[in-house]
């Protein structure tokens, strides 16, 4: 039995070597293994999702909508509003970025602050892991559309100038 579990240990090595390797080798890998918290396996599906030709989105909202992180709002005459999470999109890469959401809330900074926010707003858990994971949506399309890598003091910079104008602190 222990020279079947080291067998198996062998091959998995020898996986996980190979789909490191042909992942980096192919264009973009660089730009998505720039973010902190993805690896090859989050990094993987984010690729194969964005490099797909057959997509053209016109704008990061387009995308958010398209990899279910963007909410609904559902209202009818005089029931009330309700937000729910989007249904109708790709789930591999909701999932994707939902478990990027998770990891970054432990290896980026802002992350952390915009997740302890949602929860302060008494927001559940997976409801402040999507609006993270809608956040690296956007960060996520403006990265791919002009090449290039993740920069977390582009991020920081941008939101000072937004509650600059504003008005919010």
């Amino acid at each position: 039995m222990i020279d079947q579990i080291n067998t198996w240990r062998t091959q998995i090595k020898k996986t996980k070597s190979t789909i490191d390797k042909n992942f980096k080798n192919y264009e973009g890998s660089n730009i998505l293994s720039s973010i902190p918290a993805v690896g090859t396996t989050i990094g993987g599906v984010l690729l194969s999702e964005l490099s797909n030709d057959t997509l053209e989105f016109t704008d990061y909202r387009a995308f958010q909508s398209y990899a279910g992180t963007s909410p609904v709002t559902k209202q009818s005459g005089k029931t009330m509003r309700k937000v729910t999470m989007r249904y109708a999109c790709n789930k591999n890469l909701r999932h994707a970025l939902y478990w990027l959401a998770f990891n970054s809330i432990t290896r980026v900074d802002w992350a952390r602050q915009f997740y302890d926010k949602q929860r302060s707003k008494g927001k559940k858990n997976s409801i402040a892991l999507r609006s993270l994971s809608n956040k690296w949506a956007k960060i996520i399309f403006s990265m791919w559309k002009h090449q290039t890598p993740y920069s977390p003091d582009f991020f920081e910079t941008n939101q000072k100038k937004k509650n600059l104008l504003t008005g919010f602190a």
